[in-house]
């Protein structure tokens, strides 16, 4: 598939928030190979290896990322060692002496930049000295394995690794690469957070005019935004880092976190907001740049970090008080979904009916759909589906699709009509549509044609597809690539992906006749898996979307689980090895207020007892 081509970009940090509430901020330490580490709540060891030889290419960059990232780190109240230039010896002093150091501390974050290979099935790092890349064996090389271990002690352990993920060998299928190798992780309570996907490089200074990596720049510009919590941070890191690099010729790069924090973790805490009253003077500076065609592919979490980067959080209020309905609007998405700041449900519908009274779309279509949903009687029923006409007269695409105009959502950029077009009897619209969305970059549409794929056998199709939303981080595809490099023999790229990725069935938003959309072939993977492998119990884990009352999504919740159990039951499944839990609308797989279906959804977790082998 040709590659996904979007306009490249670069945030410039311009906007920091006092860190009041945090550990006074230190000065980092001056960079040398085995440096001092100290006590404390908030810790960090980063290493900077950049002069290599044997073979190995000098780095420009390591140096300038972990000074940038140091300053920053500080300011959030971490005391920060520097490690620079380390052999395999002075690491490994280091790392021992950081792991001492840990031991109960509230949060550890490592976090290396220099040379990563993968070799033989396991994921390393490169010291200074290292043997020549034709000679290496593992010898003289650092295993991740030992840079997790060196922050288990801590409440909230964490890795960022800026490293290359390419196999040194040749004759290696880029989906056995196991930098990533979850398995490695499973019993691990913390973070890893990989500057690429995997088998794939991660660029250096890049372009060459650019002091930092992008990975590094990215870290450096959101780790001082208040209110991100780790998953919606490393979201945003993605996301910038996927734009920075979409054109160059190597293809994009792009981040991706393994979470199993038993917690939220914030570098700083979410503020409480309430916007100021109107009138006031809209602030110096540019207006806020928000392109409305993002917001109907469902991208106001990408406009929202963005923002909040370059611009800063006081200046988004500012606009919004100014009366920029464009603000307002955002700064209501920020409020119900938590974006930055302390989730307030009453204070977003508030300041998003501000955005509707001044004709906003995508104001007018929240407030529309919701209305559609709960309304008490026709009065107002016809009152929401006005609102709804009013932003599909302006061209809105999530309009269309809540009025059920799919082919004008479709061709306004929605993916999820794009989907339904094919479900509903289109096959090859649908496709082409969702096709068409993907080549843009639109990462919700890649998931959508992984599942419509999937559901019609079209597996050339679905090969590329999953494999994009899969790293994207969507678990329902991580699962479906699994399946797909499994049937195609690849046991260890299946096993990785499997172990990172969830059955997950997507559903409609219907009372009345409850129906997943992309069940049965989930289902069917799912109970050849079981009988094919020893199993120990299975969680079903049920979703809601923002838009279900409390009280409904309870109700919703039992009927998503009731249907899933019966599923498995009528295929033979075990039902006294079946628990169900409820999670409501608090582990949203999209923060958007358009993408529902892909937060309606059942995610089914097996206790396996044997290792996928």
């Amino acid at each position: 598939m040709i590659a996904r081509l979007l306009a490249l970009t670069a945030a410039a940090l311009a906007f920091l928030v006092p860190f009041s509430a945090l550990a006074h901020q230190t000065v980092p330490q001056a960079c040398t190979s085995t440096p001092e580490i100290a006590n404390g709540a908030r810790l960090a060891l980063v290493f900077a290896n950049s002069r290599y030889d044997n073979g190995w290419d000098a780095l420009k960059s390591p140096r300038a990322d972990v000074a940038a990232l140091a300053n920053s780190l500080s300011q959030a109240g971490f005391t920060v060692a520097i490690a620079c230039d380390a052999d395999v010896a002075a690491m490994r002093t280091s790392l021992s002496r950081f792991a001492h150091a840990v031991r109960g501390s509230e949060v550890a974050m490592l976090y290396f930049a220099g040379h990563g290979i993968e070799l033989e099935g396991l994921g390393y790092v490169v010291p200074i000295g290292a043997p020549p890349p034709s000679e290496a064996d593992g010898t003289g090389l650092m295993p991740i394995a030992e840079l997790r271990d060196a922050v288990r002690g801590s409440q909230s352990p964490l890795v960022f690794l800026d490293a290359c993920r390419t196999e040194l060998a040749t004759g290696v299928d880029e989906d056995a690469a196991s930098l990533a190798n979850a398995s490695l992780f499973s019993e691990f309570g913390g973070a890893v957070g990989f500057a690429a996907a995997q088998g794939l490089p991660a660029y250096d200074s890049a372009p060459p005019s650019y002091e930092l990596s992008p990975f590094a720049e990215s870290l450096t510009d959101f780790l001082p935004i208040r209110g991100l919590e780790l998953s919606d941070f490393f979201r945003a890191v993605h996301k910038d880092v996927q734009r920075r690099t979409e054109l160059f010729i190597q293809g994009p790069q792009q981040p991706w976190l393994i979470d199993r924090l038993p917690r939220d973790f914030y570098f700083s805490p979410p503020l409480a907001v309430t916007l100021p009253p109107s009138g006031t003077a809209a602030p110096p500076g540019p207006p806020l740049d928000i392109d409305i065609s993002r917001l109907e592919s469902g991208d106001e979490f990408g406009i929202a970090t963005e923002l909040l980067a370059e611009r800063g959080l006081d200046v988004i209020l500012a606009h919004a008080s100014a009366g920029d309905s464009m603000a307002q609007y955002l700064v209501s998405y920020m409020l119900r979904f938590g974006v930055g700041v302390e989730r307030n449900e009453a204070e977003a519908h508030r300041v998003l009916e501000l955005s509707a009274a001044t004709g906003n779309p995508a104001a007018l279509t929240v407030l529309g759909h919701e209305g559609m949903l709960f309304a008490e009687d026709e009065a107002d029923e016809q009152r929401s589906k006005e609102m709804l006409q009013q932003a599909a007269a302006q061209g809105f695409a999530r309009a269309h699709h809540f009025l059920g105009d799919l082919e004008s959502a479709a061709r306004d950029g929605d993916s999820y009509s794009a989907f339904l077009i094919a479900e509903r009897g289109d096959l090859e619209r649908g496709l082409a549509l969702l096709q068409g969305m993907a080549e843009a970059g639109d990462d919700f549409a890649e998931n959508w044609l992984c599942e419509l794929a999937m559901i019609r056998g079209r597996r050339e199709i679905a090969e590329t597809s999953c494999r994009f939303a899969a790293r994207a981080g969507f678990r329902g595809a991580q699962t479906h690539y699994a399946k797909i490099l499994s049937d195609k023999g690849n046991a260890e790229g299946k096993a990785r992906w499997a172990e990172l990725g969830r059955s997950t069935i997507y559903f409609e938003f219907d009372s009345a006749q409850l129906t997943g959309i992309n069940y049965e072939i989930v289902v069917q993977n799912l109970v050849e898996e079981l009988a094919r492998r020893p199993w120990v119990g299975l969680t079903i884990e049920t979703h809601t979307d923002q838009f279900s009352s409390p009280e409904y999504s309870i109700g919703y919740s039992s009927r998503m689980a009731q249907l899933v159990m019966g599923y498995l039951m009528v295929e033979g499944v075990d039902a006294s090895k079946i628990t169900s839990v409820s999670y409501g609308s608090l582990r949203p797989n999209s923060k958007s207020y358009g993408l529902a279906p892909l937060n309606r959804r059942v995610e089914i977790v097996v206790e396996w007892a044997d290792d996928g082998a």
